[in-house]
């Protein structure tokens, strides 16, 4: 149960921070 709890940690962390590069690319692109 620990183990499938950290990779669904894991995983979740990782669209994390692929939705906020997004957003921070959504947000440079707007202020040009």
């Amino acid at each position: 149960v620990d183990v499938l709890k950290s990779v669904v940690h894991s995983e979740r962390y990782r669209v994390y921070s692929l939705v906020s590069m997004k957003i921070k690319s959504i947000k440079i692109k707007s202020i040009k």
